[in-house]
């Protein structure tokens, strides 16, 4: 939400095995065949292990484009 830097909108949910996790990334950057556009990177707290989700190819938004 612009001007307010911590006030979050929910964007997507992913279900998965993750059963809680104390850290996320993620990038849009191509990441070889399996992630070709980008990944989502979750730690899974209980297993100390990092789950993978590709992204997929989302549209751009006017605003996205106009940046380009």
């Amino acid at each position: 939400v612009p001007g307010s830097p911590h006030k979050h909108v929910e964007a997507a949910v992913l279900q998965g095995p993750a059963d809680d996790t104390d850290g996320i990334e993620a990038t849009h950057l191509p990441l070889g065949g399996a992630f070709p556009n980008g990944a989502l990177i979750a730690m899974n707290s209980r297993g100390r292990n990092f789950l993978l989700f590709p992204l997929p190819r989302l549209p751009l938004t006017d605003s996205a484009r106009a940046r380009k």
